[in-house]
Order: structure tokens, then sequence, then C-alpha cells
């Protein structure tokens, strides 16, 4: 597959506006960002168009220069892991998507790509890989694989008339031990707990009709954090040796809202965040074991924030609108700093600590 390169070119000094314009990403703009710290980090940007790809930007003083774009065809999620890149293509509708992998270069480049596998189902959205091994989730399929051949359907539907007319799997991730691998179906409401060959251990519920979606361990492993898709709040469970116990539901916000929904989730310290699409924010809750006090929601820096992430100070959105939104997280409570429009469908946003000759 091919891909596009160009030289990298440093966005956003000073709180000053600074124009780029260099191969595919002519017109490239970043508005008053002012970064700051020393890292070796490079950031991956995952963009599902038809001529979409993956965007890699070195990090460097805090400050995201643009490298290279890798051209791949409807990029759905990426995973960077053990010196490789996991990437889950759509595929064309009414047809299996796709697993392809490649080598991560000690630059941070990504190198050729491997021949596509089947994912066993439609729209795969999410993929852990767990000691050696890759789990797909395939959102219209209802499914998680054990790749390439396991594979568990689930089946029923929910209470919503149109988002829960089947199961929908949504996200595949590992317990803190990698002895157990849980799979969250936003059309059920329910997390499920497998065993590492999936085999079904236990399932835990959400309320009615609020689309579980991705969830976060706490640090010590004993709670889960579920944000919910539909509701756009938090589930909290206890999680213990396979075993979900739910405690309660939190909102994140302070008064209904129409035509919001969740979609990302991350734990920073004794932070948690979580992305509104509609309401386009950066939710934020102060976190001590399974009680979450919401502190306040931040502009993201575009529309639809699907995926983000956070290194360092500050937190890197990939809008579903074409945006890169960066917040700085160093105040008392999180600014946007600057957003840049960089692609077309941004689903992923990942990190990858590699070697730079960049001075």
């Amino acid at each position: 597959m091919a891909g596009s390169h160009a030289a990298g070119v440093l966005l956003g000094l000073k709180g000053q506006k600074h124009f780029a314009a260099f191969g595919a990403l002519k017109g490239l703009q970043m508005a008053g960002l002012k970064l700051k710290g020393e890292s070796m980090h490079y950031l991956y940007v995952t963009d599902c168009a038809e001529n979409g790809g993956i965007y890699r930007f070195l990090l460097k003083n805090g400050q995201p220069v643009f490298k290279e774009k890798t051209e791949l065809n409807l990029p759905m999620y990426t995973v960077l892991k053990n010196n490789t890149a996991y990437v889950l293509l759509r595929g064309a509708p009414g047809q299996n998507g796709s697993l392809t992998t490649a080598p991560i270069k000690p630059n941070g480049s990504l190198g050729v790509f491997s021949a596509p596998v089947s994912t066993k189902g439609q729209v795969p959205c999410h993929l852990c890989v767990s000691k050696g091994q890759v789990y797909v989730v395939n959102y219209l399929s209802g499914n998680v694989v054990q790749m390439p051949n396991t594979v568990v359907t689930h089946s029923g539907h929910g209470v919503h008339p149109t988002r829960q007319t089947a199961a929908h799997t949504h996200f595949v991730f590992p317990s803190p031990d990698e002895q157990y691998i849980l799979c969250v179906d936003l059309g059920l409401d329910t997390i499920f707990v497998y065993t590492r060959e999936l085999q079904l251990v236990s399932t835990a519920a959400v309320p009615p009709g609020s689309g579980c979606r991705h969830f976060v361990f706490s640090q010590n492993g004993r709670w889960l954090y579920c944000v919910n898709e539909l509701s756009s709040n938090i589930s909290v469970f206890f999680y213990q040796n396979g075993m979900l116990t739910y405690q309660t539901t939190y909102n994140a916000f302070r008064q209904s809202v129409l035509n919001s929904t969740a979609a990302a989730i991350r734990l920073n310290g004794n932070y948690l965040y979580i992305s509104h699409r509609g309401q386009d924010c950066i939710s934020r809750f102060a976190v001590e074991n399974e009680k979450l006090h919401f502190l306040e929601n931040t502009p993201c820096g575009g529309h639809a924030p699907r995926d983000f992430n956070i290194l360092g100070d500050y937190l890197y959105c990939a809008n579903e609108s074409g945006s890169l939104g960066i917040l700085d997280l160093t105040g008392t409570s999180p600014s946007l700093c600057g957003s840049i429009p960089l692609g077309q469908d941004l689903l992923g946003i990942n990190f990858y600590e590699g070697e730079s000759n960049e001075r």
C-alpha cells in the first residue's frame, strides 16, 4: 500500500497562527497552540476515509511536527504494540472487514503492511493484543473473534428502538491480569467476560438503553468505569476474578441534554475523561475508587469527538469532523489550546516511543 511522505513542519508557536503546505496536507493550519515539554514520542491519527490512512507526527518539545501519511483504505482502529501496527480496515458495505499489520521502524515510520485477513464480521471497530493473541469485535455482526478463526456471536436486542435492534459489539480488552477477555455489547447493554479461549464466564449489565461502549480499569484493577454511548454517562462496576458487580451510574451533564452520544474514556491519574459527540466536549471527573465527581466539560476543538488519548500534559482528540483538537491539562481545568484541520473522518489516536534524529 502506497504512502505519501513530506518534510516535518512545526505548528503553532507562541500562540500565533502558522500555516503549513506540504504534500497531501496543503493548508494544514494550527491556531493558538502553545505546548511545552521535551518528548521523543510519535503521535498517530487514524483517518477512516477511502483516501485516508494514518498520519504520523513527531512530538518535538511537546509540539506536533508532521512527518508523513501512510495511505490505507477505510482504517477503523489502530493498536501499536510489540513494535507492530495492528490496523482494522472497515471494508466495503455488506462485506467483512479485515486486519492488516506492519512493523514499526525505530524512527516511528510504518513498514509494508501485510495482506489483509478477514475479521469474520462486518465493521470491525476495536481490537486488543494480549499475550500475542489478537481479539477483534465486529460491530454490525455483533461478534467477538480470537483471530483468526474463533468466533462468538451475540444475539438479542436492547430497548432503544433504532440503535439496539441487534447485538453490536463495540470494545474488547483483557482484564488487568490478562486472564480474561472482556467484550462490551452496545446493542445488549451488557459487558461479557470470557476466558482467553472465549468461553463465557459471566455478564453484567448497565441500565437499559444506556448503550455501553468502552471501559477503563482503575489503577488498582478493582473498579471498571464504562462509558455509555446512548445516555452519555458512566457506569461503575466492582471487578474481581472475572466477575463484575454494578455499583451506580454518574451523569456527565448537570442538566439533561439531547443529541449527545459518548465515545471514548481514559483514566489519567486521579481524573477520568470521556468524549461526547453532539455536545462536542470532553468531560472530566475526579476519581476515588467507585466514587466519581463531575468537574467540567471542555470544548474538543471540532465536531463529533471520537477517540482521544493523553500524553504528559496534553490531551489529543480525534474529531470525526476531521480536526485534531489539543487540550492543555496543566491548569486548574483543561483548556483548548489548538485545533488542526487534518482529514475527513478521524477515528483514532495512538502514541509510540521511538528514536529520532530531529534536533
